[in-house]
């Protein structure tokens, strides 16, 4: 396995010091096993064919620790054909979400980045719920000033197929993370009102930050009245709904 074709996410759980190793007869379901022997829930995912488990986090200290993206210890597993490597690890909730569920449940999540104007750069990342919990701190604080400086401070980001934060506020595909913006990346359907086997597909791409739809063409419905086909929008890179 080359390390530089794995995501930075991914390069965590690749290389590890192994502290506990066991062997499990092939007859036996391994995650069972060790879910017994150790007493916690494990979840499986692959890194290039390599098949591992992972524990839940094991949080620690204060929620404001939880939402600056601290780190947390979780038991990882690798297996290495009857035998089960273990060790711990320190990730964060979007890195272990990234590994377990996919990049797109992180972006589900609408993270934001909080920055400071000083610098620019990312002091750490925090789900929208978060955020708002943050801000509220703050609003019903003996310094409610804080707000407006909080509410600047804090900038929607995705995470893209390869793990990394991007903030460059362009709609993007939550499957494929194709930039919408792009002329023709999204597709459209109408359906005639009189015969729903009459459509007319229209391509076009997303505007501003309300992801307005914009034809780049002209759009031809003649031959009847057309209704737009609810939740139609499709991804031209990837064919999938939007």
């Amino acid at each position: 396995m080359k390390t530089d074709s794995l995501t930075p996410i991914e390069q965590k759980v690749a290389t590890f010091n192994v502290k506990n190793t066991i062997y499990i007869h092939p007859s036996q379901d391994a995650r069972e096993v060790l879910e017994k022997r150790y007493e916690e829930t494990l979840y499986g995912f692959s890194v290039l064919g390599a098949e591992y488990l992972i524990s839940d986090l094991k949080m620690h200290g204060s929620n404001q620790k939880d939402l600056c993206g601290s780190e947390h210890i979780a038991d990882l597993f690798v297996n290495n054909g009857n035998v089960w490597l273990s060790t711990s690890l320190f990730l964060t909730q979007w890195e272990w979400t990234y590994l377990v569920q996919s990049f797109k449940i992180v972006n589900a999540n609408r993270y934001h980045a909080f920055c400071l104007r000083s610098s620019g750069q990312a002091e750490y990342y925090c789900t929208e719920r978060q955020m708002n919990e943050v801000i509220g701190h703050w609003a019903n604080s003996d310094k409610p000033e804080m707000v407006d400086y909080m509410k600047s401070a804090f900038k929607p980001v995705s995470m893209s197929p390869d793990g990394v934060w991007v903030d460059d506020d362009k709609p993007r595909c939550p499957n494929c993370f194709a930039d919408l913006s792009q002329e023709g990346s999204v597709s459209r359907t109408y359906v005639n009102k009189d015969n729903d086997d009459a459509m007319v597909f229209v391509s076009g791409q997303y505007e501003g930050k309300d992801e307005c739809f914009e034809s780049s063409g002209t759009v031809d419905l003649s031959g009847g009245r057309y209704d737009l086909r609810d939740d139609s929008d499709c991804c031209n890179a990837c064919d999938e709904q939007l």
